[in-house]
């Protein structure tokens, strides 16, 4: 049965873990499929082009723009981020659940033109944990930290977007919570559709067929 699948937009916080808790559930659910972002942002040592994110130069974000090609974006740190439609709405026909990691702003956009999206927002244990977080990351210098801890509560306004709100204390708590949710999500009557009309379909000609041997 390869019903259509649907986008997973998960955000939170920058620090929170997201990041990783998608790898994670990439590797244990079969039909995830991350959706690489089109970004400005400069890419950081450890990143891959293609792999972590789709780096660009503000004019070709710009570009993408203008043709239509992106099904969100949005500036988050005086970055632009985006989404691509193309092989979004492909991965979707195809029966995946594609993650997505994005913030609020994008999963706003993104629920309108993919309303059957599953929102969910992860968060720290508490703002000390998520400076915590930060200051831990390596990647972030005190001016970085400051602009992100001060977005952060801009963030969590966009809370009530969401259909599921996870706290990540314990890392790997986190992703099976999101496992479960993917594997009640697959079994949401607008999701079964396909197979209740086959299933009715088939029933209906098995019960035809058998008047018609009377």
């Amino acid at each position: 049965m390869n019903n259509r699948g649907f986008p997973l937009i998960i955000s939170a916080p920058s620090g929170a873990g997201k990041t990783s808790i998608c790898y994670e559930v990439l590797r244990k659910v079969e039909e995830a499929e991350y959706s690489v972002s089109i970004t400005t942002r400069a890419r950081r040592s450890n990143e891959r082009d293609g792999v972590d994110y789709h780096f660009v130069t503000p004019e070709q974000f710009e570009e993408m723009i203008g043709r239509g090609e992106l099904a969100e974006w949005a500036e988050v740190h005086d970055n632009l981020y985006g989404t691509l439609k193309a092989k979004l709405s492909g991965a979707v026909e195809r029966g995946k659940v594609v993650v997505l990691d994005i913030d609020g702003q994008g999963a706003k956009s993104l629920k309108r033109s993919y309303p059957d999206s599953v929102l969910i927002f992860i968060f720290p244990p508490s703002p000390s944990a998520l400076q915590e977080r930060l200051s831990n990351r390596g990647t972030n210098n005190e001016i970085s930290i400051r602009k992100r801890l001060k977005g952060a509560p801009q963030e969590i306004e966009n809370v009530e977007l969401y259909d599921y709100v996870i706290v990540n204390e314990e890392f790997e708590d986190s992703v099976e919570k999101i496992v479960h949710i993917i594997e009640a999500e697959k079994c949401a009557l607008e999701r079964m559709r396909p197979f209740i009309e086959k299933y009715s379909e088939e029933l209906a000609q098995k019960n035809e067929d058998k008047e018609h041997s009377q």
